[in-house]
C-alpha cells in the first residue's frame, strides 16, 4: 500500500492530492498511479509518456506528454478527453510542464529533451495554450533563448514567464573561453486567451553555470516567477536579486537583494525563501530576522496553511503561527519533496528507495492531526530518564 520511488535526484515530479486521492507519476514504468489518501490503496494505474508532467483538478488529471494532453476522471482513471497540440509544425515534442488556468491550459514544450537537469529538463522552447473546456488550440509562443519551469505561472488572466539564456549551456563556452559576464532575462505577461503580450520587463543577472553535480543551485538559483493574488504582484528573481511588479501593468513595486532562493512560499501577505525568512510581499522587507528552519540534504521546503515541511537531514515540519519545529526521525522526503499537506492529512510517499543516506524507515504512510491529544496529554515536555 502506498506509492514509493526509487530516488530521482530532483527530476521526478512532486506527488499531487485533491479530492481524497493522491496522484503520482512512476518515472521507471512510465505511469501515473492513484491512491486513496485514508488507506494507501492504489486505485488506478494509466500508462504514460517518458517525459509527462500533470495538474491535478477536481474535474481531472490534466496529464501532458508527447503532443497531447489527456484528461483522466480522478476517481476511475478513464480518460474523459484527449487534446492534441501543436507545439510547431512537422516537429516532435517533448513536455517540460503544465499549467491549469480557469479556462486554460498552457503546456511548455521542448523539441529534445533528456532525463539531465543541467541539460536542460526544466527548460523548454515553446507555450502552447489550449483552451480547458474544448481543447482548442488558441496560441503558441517560442522562445528566443528559453523557458524555465521555474518561471511560468499563471494569474488574473495572464501567463507569466521569463525568457533567458540556459544556464547549463554555459559549460561548453566556459571551455572555448567564451562565457558572457551578464545574461538578461525578459519577463513576459502575456493574454492567456489570446497569447498577446501585455508588458515585458528585463532583469540583467551575472551569467552563472552549472555543471551535473550543481543541479540544488541551479534549482536554487535560476530564474523563477511567483504570482500572489492577494496582494497582486508578480515577484521575479535570479541568483539573489529580487524584483516586485504589478502584475497587471509591470509597473516597478520594488527591488531588493534577496538570497535564499527559491521556490517562494505564499502566505497571505508575506512569502518564505528556501532560507526560512519571512518577507513582505509588498514591500520586500524583511518580517522576522531569524530563520524558520534550516535545511540538511538534497530537498526544498513545501507548505501548507499552517505547517512548512522540509528535509533537515530527516522530515521536519514546522507551526507557522508558533514557529515551533519538530523532527520525523530517520524518515526520508525524497530530493523531489514527497510531503503533501492536503485533505486533513500529511501523505508521506516513500522517495528514499536505493537512495545512498542510511534511512532506517522506509514505507509510504499518511499522519492525521488529532487535537484531542493535548487534552489528556498537554503541552508540557516530558521528563526522560536513561
Amino acid at each position: 500500500y502506498g506509492f514509493f520511488k526509487t530516488k530521482d535526484y530532483g527530476v521526478g515530479v512532486k506527488p499531487q492530492v485533491v479530492g481524497g486521492r493522491l496522484f503520482a507519476f512512476q518515472i521507471h514504468t512510465n505511469s501515473l498511479h492513484a491512491l486513496d489518501v485514508y488507506t494507501g490503496r492504489l486505485l488506478w494505474k494509466q500508462p504514460v509518456e517518458h517525459f509527462t508532467r500533470y495538474a491535478s483538478m477536481e474535474d481531472g488529471i490534466y496529464v501532458a506528454g508527447g503532443d497531447k494532453c489527456v484528461v483522466y476522471d480522478p476517481a476511475t482513471g478513464k480518460p474523459l478527453k484527449t487534446f492534441p497540440f501543436e507545439a510547431k509544425p512537422g516537429a516532435k515534442s517533448f513536455v517540460s510542464d503544465i499549467r491549469v488556468g480557469d479556462d486554460v491550459i498552457v503546456i511548455a514544450a521542448d523539441f529534445q529533451k533528456v532525463r539531465a537537469i543541467e541539460k536542460g529538463l526544466w527548460d523548454s522552447k515553446v507555450l502552447v495554450a489550449l483552451e480547458r473546456q474544448t481543447g482548442k488550440q488558441l496560441w503558441a509562443r517560442e522562445a528566443q533563448e528559453r523557458f524555465n519551469n521555474n518561471a511560468f505561472a499563471l494569474g488574473a488572466g495572464l501567463v507569466f514567464c521569463a525568457d533567458s539564456p540556459a544556464a547549463g549551456e554555459g559549460a561548453a563556452a566556459v571551455r572555448k573561453g567564451e562565457l558572457p559576464k551578464e545574461a538578461p532575462s525578459a519577463i513576459m505577461a502575456l493574454d492567456a486567451r489570446t497569447g498577446e503580450t501585455k508588458w515585458t520587463a528585463t532583469t540583467t543577472n551575472a551569467y552563472r553555470t552549472y555543471n551535473a553535480d550543481g543541479w540544488l543551485s541551479l534549482r536554487g538559483n535560476d530564474d523563477w516567477l511567483a504570482y500572489s493574488a492577494e496582494t497582486g504582484l508578480l515577484l521575479a528573481g535570479k541568483n539573489d536579486q529580487v524584483r516586485a511588479f504589478d502584475a497587471m501593468t509591470g509597473k516597478d513595486a520594488w527591488q531588493k537583494r534577496i538570497g535564499g532562493g527559491q521556490p517562494l512560499l505564499l502566505r497571505h501577505d508575506t512569502f518564505i525563501n528556501q532560507a526560512g525568512h519571512t518577507y513582505n510581499v509588498r514591500t520586500g522587507e524583511l518580517v522576522s530576522g531569524s530563520a524558520l528552519f534550516v535545511r540538511g540534504g538534497c530537498n526544498y521546503a513545501v507548505a501548507g496553511e499552517h505547517l512548512l515541511f522540509v528535509r533537515d537531514r530527516c522530515v521536519s515540519y514546522v507551526e507557522l503561527d508558533s514557529r515551533a519545529k519538530h523532527y520525523l526521525r530517520n524518515i526520508r522526503s525524497g530530493c523531489s519533496n514527497s510531503l503533501v499537506a492536503a485533505g486533513g492529512l500529511l501523505n508521506a510517499p516513500c522517495f528514499s528507495v536505493q537512495c545512498i543516506c542510511n534511512y532506517p524507515i522506509q514505507t509510504s504512510f499518511a499522519m492525521v492531526h488529532l487535537p484531542e491529544v493535548e487534552r489528556w496529554a498537554g503541552q508540557a515536555p516530558v521528563s526522560m530518564r536513561p
